[in-house]
């Protein structure tokens, strides 16, 4: 029982990556949540307990039920700004960047959010396309500019490379989504996933500022 009860709070702590959790996690922390809430009811079996215990059933369904409508109209609402002319036009010529160019791009995007960047050479980067710092931190980078989705080799490759540069993170953003291995795998090895949605908050984080920049595009011609 200690051994589940600390399984659930190793589980807990990672929650915020919830929707990367393989299947048959998501079903343990699910069942261990459900077998502790029986667990209170049986050992309170009074009147009020049990009602508060639908209560609170009662309550998070209600909760739970807001903030999926509450997503919903936020991404309605993104949707309709990522598919901004500027936005839109943006995404598209990264769509049909080179490798090289689309490195560039994200060296700027990086910069812009405080990071210091350097670009691995060409050829020998072991992985790694990008190596970030910030603070004590070291952030090995791979950058996917693909037209397809992202496998598990991306990731594959990021691990091996966070050793080589004495990384303590590791990152693989692409303009593209990822396969449900890669997401499996990231997962297990504490690999960061940035997709195509979160590029495009990057694009509009950099472009809230786009009166005392260049345009990013522009920047990538230095």
């Amino acid at each position: 029982m200690i051994k589940i009860f600390k399984y659930y709070i190793k589980q807990w702590k990672k929650i915020q990556r919830f929707k990367y959790w393989s299947l048959s996690e998501k079903a343990i922390f699910i069942g261990i949540s459900n077998l502790l809430y029986f667990c209170v009811v049986c050992l309170f079996p009074t009147a009020e307990i049990i009602y508060l215990s639908y209560l609170l059933f009662f309550l998070y369904s209600v909760i739970y039920l807001a903030f999926l409508v509450i997503k919903i109209i936020l991404n309605k609402y993104k949707n309709s700004f990522y598919n901004s002319n500027q936005l839109n036009a943006l995404i598209k010529d990264i769509d049909s960047m080179s490798g090289i160019q689309f490195e560039t791009v994200l060296s700027h995007l990086f910069r812009s959010e405080g990071y210091d960047v350097k670009l691995t050479p060409k050829s020998g980067d072991y992985g790694a396309d990008l190596v970030l710092r910030k603070g004590s931190d070291v952030i090995v980078v791979q950058a996917k500019r693909y037209s397809d989705y992202i496998g598990i080799s991306a990731v594959n490759e990021i691990i091996g490379a966070s050793g080589y540069n004495k990384a303590n993170k590791k990152w693989v953003i692409t303009n593209q989504f990822y396969t449900n291995a890669a997401i499996v795998q990231a997962h297990k090895n504490k690999v960061k996933l940035l997709d195509r949605d979160d590029l495009i908050l990057m694009l509009r984080n950099y472009n809230k500022n786009s009166d005392k920049r260049k345009p990013i595009l522009k920047d990538i011609s230095k």
